[in-house]
């Protein structure tokens, strides 16, 4: 009978022995993960970066721009005004360029330059939040769920485990 209690107990002491071997591989492939997360944190944090600030120049512009824009459209109704009868090279260069369509597009040109900047601005938050993301968090989440294999050990055989060791 002690024969049997101490084959079983050299049995679950290699299957614990098999286990922890499991855990130190998943441990060890937890650890590799985790740092190819933090280097992709830092990576999409520098992609990140890298197209927010030329973004930021464009957006910053677009208000000066399109007062500019306005001034110039304002300066030509007033010219118009003021000189309806104008030179025949003008009046070719006005149709040439479609001043009357120039005049429709061009805010709302702008306008969709503002929302195109938006987007990208967006996606470079975002791009930010995800690289801030909480890989420990993200760790310790897999973590727990290596420990929770773990306790589903019983007491009985991680007692007589305890016990297989205490006298090894």
């Amino acid at each position: 009978m002690l024969r049997r209690v101490i084959d079983e107990l050299k049995e679950y002491q290699n299957k614990l022995e098999e286990r922890s071997h499991e855990l130190e591989i998943m441990l060890l492939n937890l650890q590799i993960m985790e740092n190819k997360m933090s280097t992709l944190g830092s990576m999409v944090a520098d992609v990140a970066h890298e197209i927010n600030n030329p973004v930021g120049f464009i957006a910053a512009n677009l208000t000066p721009a399109k007062e500019y824009i306005d001034n110039l459209l304002y300066l030509i109704d007033l010219y118009q005004q003021t000189y309806p009868k104008t030179s025949q090279q003008i009046q070719e260069t006005i149709e040439m360029i479609d001043l009357e369509y120039v005049r429709e597009d061009l805010p709302k040109l702008i306008s969709s330059m503002r929302e195109g900047t938006d987007r990208i601005s967006n996606i470079s938050n975002s791009l930010r939040t995800f690289s801030r993301a909480d890989t420990e968090q993200k760790f310790c989440l897999i973590f727990m769920k290596v420990l929770t294999v773990l306790s589903s050990f019983s007491s009985t055989v991680y007692k007589l485990i305890r016990f297989v060791l205490l006298f090894k």
